[in-house]
């Protein structure tokens, strides 16, 4: 099943991913909808998720040009 999502929510949702491929919390923090409901914990997995998203970053750029 497709989901239609605004072209704003596109725009936010690829700059979320680009920050998390960068390894930019301040950025990914910024653009979530609504608010972590523990900052902490959240700053850790992305911090630990960072190296495999930025990695895995890499090859959907190779793959989709960006």
């Amino acid at each position: 099943m497709q989901v239609k999502i605004s072209a704003i929510e596109e725009s936010r949702i690829d700059r979320a991913i680009q920050a998390a491929v960068s390894g930019s919390w301040e950025e990914f923090s910024s653009l979530t909808d609504t608010p972590f409901p523990n900052d902490e914990s959240m700053r850790e997995q992305f911090d630990d998720s960072s190296p495999q998203t930025s990695a895995s970053g890499r090859k959907l750029e190779t793959r989709n040009g960006r």
